[in-house]
């Protein structure tokens, strides 16, 4: 199980939490009581998405999709692309 620490935001009234994993970025919207939409992207395209009745089902729905998704060095490979590394420099 994936775990996410997500940080929680409000723009003009509307609350959500975002969170990235990775190169994916995650975003729980609370519009609503009882409606949490949440949004797995990468590069810009929503690759899943949903809606829980509370924020914790919500968490936990995202944490069992980020278990399903591919690793991004595969993902990485499919698109014919190295997988993006984090680089340091050596002198």
């Amino acid at each position: 199980m994936v775990r996410v620490t997500y940080e929680s935001k409000d723009d003009a009234g509307h609350k959500f939490w975002a969170a990235h994993y990775g190169r994916y970025v995650i975003r729980i919207d609370a519009n609503r009581p009882g409606v949490y939409r949440w949004l797995i992207s990468l590069e810009g395209r929503s690759v899943r998405k949903g809606v829980a009745p509370d924020r914790d089902q919500a968490d936990a729905a995202v944490s069992d999709a980020l278990d399903e998704l591919p690793p991004l060095a595969t993902l990485a490979a499919a698109r014919g692309r190295q997988p993006f590394l984090f680089r340091t420099s050596v002198r």
